[in-house]
C-alpha cells in the first residue's frame, strides 16, 4: 500500500523512518501506556518534533534487540 509520492520516491508503511508511540505499542503487541512508559524511562529512544513524540524504528529494533539478550544471559 502506497501512502505517497513524493517526487521518485514511494513512501510506504514500510519505509518510514518515524513511527508514532501508538505505533510502537502495536508493533511489541502492548498497550499504549506501557510504549509510553517505555520512551518516558527512555528504553526505547524517541525524538520530539514540535509537539509531537516520534520513535525511529531502529529504536524499536534496537529494544528487541535487548530484549533477546537478556534473555540470552539469563
Amino acid at each position: 500500500m502506497k501512502l505517497r509520492q513524493l517526487g521518485a520516491l514511494e513512501i510506504t508503511p514500510e519505509s518510514k523512518l518515524l513511527v508514532t508511540v501508538a505505533e510502537v505499542a502495536t508493533m511489541l503487541s502492548i498497550g499504549r501506556t506501557a510504549a509510553w512508559e517505555l520512551v518516558r524511562k527512555h528504553k526505547i529512544r524517541s525524538v520530539k518534533i514540535g509537539r509531537t513524540r516520534r520513535v525511529p524504528l531502529v529504536a524499536v529494533r534496537e529494544y528487541v534487540g535487548q530484549l533477546l539478550e537478556s534473555e540470552v544471559v539469563s
